[in-house]
């Protein structure tokens, strides 16, 4: 796995690549291209002596079965519904558990109701009709996370990866898992161990063409515990892929958007 890296699951739509030519300048150039200096990335341990992981990434799958490519760990970032219907959502897990991935990992997005108690418990219409919860889902062979971390075994044992998943986005409308705009609900929520962060929301200035869109809180939590990967949906219109690698001896060496 390339580190460390910031995705969402939409294709890039610039590239820069420097190939062969690991030029300190150019790395710099980059970085405040980016516009968020070098103390949001940082070097990950030995990440050559490290086998390989392939992760997919997906979000905002609103009840639709995409075709995906093969790999080791698949994520999803949540909106795995439309409305958040018990049906719905059990229909979506069946379809999940049932790709061939060693792991399959899942946080809830603000469509996907039946997730957030609290939610039904002020909304009551939004319940299930049968009376039905989150309890009652067959999970199958998915992991959901919900303001919690696993600790994934990879690459035949030999890589482990530290794992948090949220699904909080900032207030707009009337749906599950959102906090006020004003609120800082990320300060020290996410473990500095983390190796590979969800969120259902972007940070502020990461896939948010709109200003209120991203969460100022949740980027500087991100640049608090700086993962080798993070993995955010939600802005269907602000879709992009952001990579840089930094080598041991040549700095930033090439950039993605």
């Amino acid at each position: 796995m390339e580190s460390p890296t910031i995705a969402s699951q939409e294709s890039a739509v610039l590239r820069v690549q420097l190939h062969r030519q690991p030029l300190r300048r150019a790395a710099e150039y980059l970085l405040r291209f980016r516009g968020s200096g070098a103390s949001s990335v940082r070097e990950s341990k030995n990440c050559r002596a490290q086998p390989a992981v392939r992760i997919i990434c997906i979000s905002d799958t609103h009840n639709l079965r995409p075709t995906l490519p093969s790999g080791d760990l698949l994520i999803h970032a949540g909106d795995l519904t439309e409305w958040g219907t018990f049906d719905e959502v059990q229909a979506q897990l069946t379809w999940l558990s049932s790709q061939p991935y060693e792991h399959k990992i899942l946080i809830a997005g603000n469509h996907d109701l039946l997730f957030d108690g609290v939610f039904l418990e002020k909304q009551p219409e939004h319940k299930d009709y049968q009376g039905r919860t989150r309890r009652d889902l067959d999970l199958g062979s998915v992991t959901y996370l919900q303001d919690e971390s696993i600790r994934l075994s990879c690459a035949d044992g030999k890589r482990a990866l530290n794992i948090f998943g949220s699904p909080w986005t900032p207030q707009y409308g009337n749906s599950a898992f959102q906090y006020p705009r004003e609120e800082d609900v990320w300060s020290n929520r996410v473990p500095s161990s983390t190796d590979i962060l969800i969120t259902h929301g972007p940070p502020a200035r990461f896939n948010d063409i709109r200003p209120s869109a991203g969460c100022v809180y949740l980027r500087a939590e991100v640049a608090r515990v700086k993962p080798e990967l993070m993995v955010f949906g939600h802005i269907h219109v602000g879709g992009k892929l952001f990579r840089s690698w930094l080598l041991r001896s040549h700095g930033l060496v090439s950039d993605d958007y």
